[in-house]
């Protein structure tokens, strides 16, 4: 949920005094709580990677171990992609 999608429900019977100065505080707020969220996604994409080596796969191929080392480096590769997340060393 964005901001402004959670800033326009709260709007259904208010009248606009009612909002003065209380959108800046809420946007700042929104704001601290998306960068501190997306730290601890970060911190955690960090600490996973260390559980495996994606340059040097446990077990020899065709093995549970291959194919364990292998499954979680897809899955953690696709959830980087798609938090969009640069900079997070494996």
């Amino acid at each position: 949920m964005t901001f402004e999608d959670w800033w326009d429900s709260t709007k259904a019977d208010a009248t606009p005094d009612t909002y003065r100065g209380w959108e800046a505080s809420c946007r700042s707020a929104w704001a601290v709580s998306s960068l501190e969220e997306r730290k601890r996604w970060e911190k955690a994409l960090r600490l996973t990677w260390q559980m495996v080596d994606p340059t040097n796969p446990a077990g020899t191929p065709g093995s549970y171990a291959r194919g364990q080392d292998s499954g979680i480096v897809a899955a953690l590769q696709t959830l980087q992609e798609n938090l969009n997340v640069v900079g997070v060393s494996r």
